[in-house]
């Protein structure tokens, strides 16, 4: 089934975050709320997995973030180690209250090539005894664990706004990876590259996240269709990425979309143009069998006959995924 999957960033989680965002951008969405509010909804418990499987040739399953992210630093033959295991390192700015640690809008940091490659080389030499390393890539950060760690926490972006302690790694190694990521807050304290980014107004690093993880791979999936947008796992596949300016044909098949920023916002509103009403075309066309709109847990799935479920009626975007 061909499909367009477009995601975007959930709203955040905290009352006060929500109500900064829709204070600082056109709250409404008028033909995502009309969208949404006449497509089936379900939850997921992974968004990137369902994006994968409508990109995906077979039945074969997406490798860990990190372990593909991984593969696109260093090459899937080269990243590949017996037993090894790589989790995504997402630099955060958190703030501390009395009763919790958040991660505040803007808290998702992306480093300078040279800091990433600044902080991975003084990481390696002072936690070198320890089974692990940090790789660094353009600017994104790999955790390499010598040996398998059974432990999953939450991708970043949907703790956003929100108390960062409820999203700390679980299973079976969470505690040592929990210990391990309290160690990399105190290297980080008071570490120089964050005394210079401090000096030139940016936010300090005060821990990173390590989630995504997963054995390294030694080869990566093939996948069909086309990809827009920015994202750890499917930056592993830079030859599917695809812009609306550059392209001199219209696509075919399944395109993955993901919007950088939450709708009301200009860059939504370029998404919209460029993504959203080209695949409603399609859709009445039939080149497409769905339109899948995605954020946080939940997806809305619309079909062909959207447009005649007049008597659904529209709600704050926001609504849909509290």
């Amino acid at each position: 089934m061909s499909t367009v999957y477009i995601h975007f960033p959930m709203p955040p989680g905290d009352p006060s975050e929500r109500d900064a965002q829709r204070a600082a951008a056109p709250a409404r969405a008028p033909l995502l709320e009309r969208l949404l509010a006449r497509a089936d909804p379900s939850r997921v418990d992974d968004w990137r997995l369902e994006a994968f499987r409508a990109l995906a040739e077979g039945p074969e399953a997406p490798p860990a973030v990190g372990a593909a992210v991984l593969a696109a630093a260093l090459g899937a033959e080269q990243s590949a180690a017996a037993g090894a295991c790589a989790f995504v390192a997402t630099p955060l700015h958190c703030v501390a209250t009395m009763t919790s640690v958040r991660l505040p809008s803007g808290g998702l940091l992306r480093l300078e090539p040279s800091e990433a490659d600044e902080l991975a080389a003084d990481f390696n030499r002072v936690f070198d005894s320890g089974g692990q390393r940090l790789i660094a890539a353009d600017g994104s950060l790999t955790c390499v664990f010598e040996r398998e760690v059974a432990a999953t926490a939450k991708d970043p972006q949907q703790v956003v706004g929100r108390d960062i302690h409820e999203f700390l790694p679980s299973g079976a190694d969470g505690a040592m990876l929990r210990r391990f990521m309290s160690e990399i807050e105190m290297w980080l304290f008071e570490h120089r590259l964050n005394r210079r980014r401090i000096a030139t107004g940016a936010l300090p690093i005060t821990s990173l996240w390590l989630w995504g993880g997963g054995p390294t791979v030694s080869r990566l999936p093939t996948l069909r269709g086309a990809i827009a947008g920015a994202d750890p796992l499917f930056a592993a596949w830079p030859a599917l990425s695809v812009r609306p300016s550059s392209d001199s044909k219209p696509i075919c098949g399944s395109t993955v979309i993901i919007v950088a920023q939450p709708p009301g916002t200009e860059v939504w509103q370029d998404a919209q143009a460029a993504w959203i009403v080209p695949a409603l075309a399609r859709l009445r066309a039939g080149s497409i069998e769905s339109l899948d709109l995605s954020a946080g847990e939940r997806r809305y799935r619309v079909s062909a006959g959207w447009r005649w479920r007049l008597w659904r009626r529209t709600r704050p975007w926001w609504e849909y995924f509290e």
